[in-house]
């Protein structure tokens, strides 16, 4: 370049500086002074959304394999939330709007497990807040019943606060953060399973993709939004269901907020009807068995 005259300002003594590399095949290049910002040799490969036609048979094996946490991912998947705010949700934080039965958490900033050390029993919430989370027909409300009747905290907890988890382990502690990513490592698994042994060929593809592509409990969160994204156009709208404004501030909005459910809903309906809650019900009874 500096030949060519494109660089006719350069100082020759700055050009020296360009130590000359030799290729393996013979040739030659100029290593650079500078420190360039070169681009990942590998793109990391990272799903952020789940087919939603599938969404009923993923909470459908949810039940049968990994229960603890079904309730936990309609949470996600209806209610944008992370991961760790799902696991220090309390018994009584759970109230209801006058919409139709849709749920409303208080999603505060604490640590249910005070004996683990960092932060690997949750804790972490980005941002405290008043989170909606859609009732899509009445499954929230059963699974929400369900889990409580079956998944109590231990009356034996020292040194240990506070009380009152949601989520809990076998033992009746408050189920840690990588517990919860521990079960839905396992959900994957199952769900690509059954696909592969007994869908059809698009089925199969699918799996296939979702063995490959790397997806962990945040693409609740990232369906949760393309899922509202694509029923309304009011940014507004979006950012109250996500919980990235202030709630009192969208009240205004909060009628739009039924239409998106409203449609979400029918969406849901089309691909799947009522298998969810009797094969709820099915579980439950088999577990009092």
């Amino acid at each position: 370049m500096k030949n060519n005259e494109m660089l006719p300002y350069v100082d020759e003594e700055l050009l020296q500086e360009f130590k000359r590399k030799n290729h393996h095949n013979g040739e030659h290049y100029y290593e650079s002074i500078f420190d360039p910002i070169l681009p990942s040799k590998k793109i990391k490969k990272l799903e952020h959304f789940f087919p939603i036609k599938y969404l009923p048979l993923l909470l459908e094996i949810s039940i049968l394999k990994t229960n603890p946490i079904t309730l936990g991912l309609y949470l996600q998947m209806f209610g944008g939330l992370r991961v760790s705010e799902v696991v220090n949700i309390k018994r009584t934080q759970f109230s209801r709007t006058v919409n139709k039965g849709d749920f409303l958490l208080n999603i505060e900033s604490r640590n249910m497990r005070t004996d683990l050390k960092g932060s690997t029993g949750g804790g972490y919430v980005k941002k405290q807040r008043r989170q909606l989370v859609i009732q899509i027909k009445d499954w929230g409300d059963i699974l929400y019943r369900q889990h409580l009747e079956l998944y109590k905290e231990s009356n034996n907890l020292l040194n240990y606060s506070p009380k009152g988890a949601l989520f809990v382990n076998s033992h009746g502690r408050a189920l840690s953060e990588p517990s919860y990513r521990y079960y839905f490592k396992k959900l994957k698994q199952e769900f690509c399973d059954f696909l592969i042994q007994y869908g059809d060929s698009e089925d199969k593809i699918v799996a296939n993709h979702l063995r490959i592509i790397d997806w962990s409990t945040h693409i609740g969160r990232g369906t949760f939004t393309n899922m509202i994204t694509e029923q309304t156009d009011n940014i507004a709208e979006v950012a109250f269901l996500r919980g990235d404004s202030n709630l009192m501030s969208c009240l205004p909005y909060l009628a739009k907020t039924t239409r998106a459910r409203d449609r979400i809903e029918k969406r849901i309906s089309e691909t799947h009807e009522d298998f969810v809650p009797n094969l709820i019900n099915k579980h439950a009874l088999q577990r009092r068995k």
